[in-house]
């Protein structure tokens, strides 16, 4: 009897004790569900975010660069990973020291590519939170 339980255990209960969050994983297609002008949310590096809310708020700091609630609309339901890089003094802190050091995408098109956000010192408009070199971690998530 007791070497059933312990495969049982293994099997169904050991999944919840490694991941015990496994319930709140998302794939593109249950993400995609969530378009709607009142059900917003966008996924950013592997979390997701609800932002029907903050997605009707005008919420650039660059002049010129205004964002409309129909602009964020089209990126609902949408993993945003790519419109987000993370500086690498922050990521890879660890082996990366020079802010002016950065990745870039190769061969990448992005749908709506006024949403693309450099932050940190690859932001071009100093006037802007996006130059503060802690804003990817600070503000952002």
């Amino acid at each position: 009897m007791y070497p059933h339980f312990i495969q049982l255990f293994l099997i169904l209960g050991l999944g919840l004790v490694v991941c015990p969050q496994f319930n709140h994983a998302w794939n593109a297609k249950e993400l995609s569900y969530h378009q709607g002008k009142s059900d917003v949310w966008v996924a950013v590096a592997g979390k997701v975010y609800d932002i029907s809310k903050f997605y009707k708020a005008q919420h650039s700091d660059i002049v010129g660069l205004d964002v409309t609630s129909d602009d964020m609309l089209q990126l609902a339901g949408h993993d945003l990973t790519p419109y987000f890089p993370v500086p690498l003094t922050l990521g890879c802190g660890d082996f990366v020291s020079n802010n002016k050091v950065f990745l870039q995408n190769a061969n990448m098109t992005l749908d709506v590519p006024t949403a693309f956000h450099w932050s940190g010192q690859q932001q071009s408009v100093t006037t802007s939170d996006l130059h503060r070199p802690d804003w990817y971690t600070a503000q952002f998530l």
